[in-house]
């Protein structure tokens, strides 16, 4: 399972032939295969589908929200790829999307039931940034509690950052506990 970690994370992000020529594309992924550690692979039914704004750093969720836009982080400002890719972070998760178009792949790394420690020293690296975006507007889940996720309030660079260290998180669980880490990957159209 730690293998297979960091072959997503590094090969979809690492891929140096990554090239989004179209601003706007739909993104439909599907035959997803769910990885668990000390289990055998599981067959996704459902599909994944974004409509997605490259220009603009913003895609829709075409299955759960049509109308609510979200961002995205270009990976070409900060490392020359041409990728993309987000991260969203809880009290109960950290979320690692990432898109490899040479593969026509998505991949979905998933962190659960992290430790208090951990999730507090993340909030504190991800807020030490936040304050350095003017008009930052913290979220909140529908619970009340903070959430965190691309904003297009800051630079490219800063949402790159945290990712950086929602990915940095994953690896530590990974590393201390791979039961705790899911992998989804879906087979999509090459853009």
């Amino acid at each position: 399972m730690k293998k297979l970690l960091g072959i997503v994370v590094l090969g979809l992000l690492l891929n140096g032939n990554l090239l989004l020529a179209e601003e706007k594309i739909e993104l439909n992924c599907k035959d997803g295969m769910l990885f668990k550690a000390g289990q055998n692979p599981e067959q996704i039914d459902k599909t994944v589908d974004y409509f997605v704004d490259i220009k603009n750093y913003r895609y829709i969720n075409l299955n759960f929200e049509p109308k609510e836009i979200h961002y995205l982080i270009s990976s070409e400002l900060i490392d020359g790829e041409k990728a993309f890719s987000l991260y969203r972070f809880s009290k109960d998760s950290a979320q690692l999307v990432i898109y490899n178009r040479d593969l026509g792949q998505l991949g979905i790394v998933t962190a659960f039931r992290y430790s208090e420690d951990l999730y507090q020293s993340t909030k504190i690296k991800l807020d030490n940034i936040n304050k350095q975006i003017k008009n930052y507007i913290p979220q909140k889940n529908i619970f009340g509690d903070d959430y965190y996720t691309v904003s297009n309030l800051g630079t490219q660079e800063q949402e790159y950052n945290k990712f950086e260290i929602v990915k940095s998180l994953v690896n530590i669980i990974n590393n201390v506990n791979v039961s705790k880490i899911t992998t989804a990957m879906y087979q999509c159209n090459k853009i």
